[in-house]
């Protein structure tokens, strides 16, 4: 019988070759790089600094930071009718609601007693009300004004996804250089506008950015 031997190197380079062209198969070809995606983001955060020409526009975010009771663990400062300094007690908290699209009521409890105050905004101007049961020294006294200077809130929508899905924000309020900030449920949509609590609070510029997904 007549035996055939195999000589050379290009039957081993074919084979090789044929397992190559099996792995890329298998694989899906050659390059195969990620899809590129485009996500919407917001390009900066909120920030809501009160002042008489924009009362109208703070208003809402006022409202729906502080519906519920804020605490001022060490109280704030501020000044009187005269413009002496004067200063919330520790502990004092604040909520607002809604009384007019410029001049929301503000509620303020400090030392177990309540008082509601008219808000001027430009920064913030608080005219306590005549039945407050503060006493009359009391900052928060019948018929006292409290002016908080700053008086702003800021909302961290810089590059956070515009993609109307509620996100977990550490918005902040400033009131006379003292600085809270509270956990809140915030929805930024493709169109910009941010809402808390459903209430439309500020509009954002929402810019594209683009990426491998993953």
């Amino acid at each position: 019988m007549r035996q055939f031997s195999i000589t050379g190197t290009k039957p081993v380079q074919w084979a090789l070759g044929l397992t190559m062209l099996a792995t890329l198969a298998a694989c899906g070809g050659g390059d195969s790089a990620a899809p590129i995606v485009s996500t919407p983001v917001s390009s900066a955060n909120v920030v809501l600094v009160s002042s008489a020409s924009n009362a109208a526009t703070v208003t809402p975010a006022f409202i729906a930071v502080a519906t519920k009771p804020i605490t001022f663990a060490n109280g704030f400062a501020g000044t009187d009718a005269t413009g002496a300094a004067v200063s919330a007690p520790a502990g004092t908290t604040v909520a607002f609601s809604t009384g007019t699209a410029t001049s929301p009521v503000a509620t303020f409890t400090s030392s177990g007693l309540t008082a509601t105050a008219t808000t001027t905004f430009g920064s913030c101007l608080f005219t306590f009300a005549a039945n407050s049961r503060h006493p009359a020294t009391h900052p928060f006294g019948p018929g006292k004004t409290f002016k908080v200077d700053p008086c702003s809130i800021t909302i961290p929508t810089a590059n956070t996804k515009a993609d109307g899905n509620t996100q977990i924000m550490d918005i902040s309020m400033t009131f006379g250089g003292y600085t809270i900030t509270y956990g809140y449920p915030v929805v930024v949509d493709s169109s910009g506008a941010v809402t808390i609590g459903g209430t439309k609070v500020a509009t954002v510029t929402v810019v594209n950015t683009t990426g491998a997904s993953n």
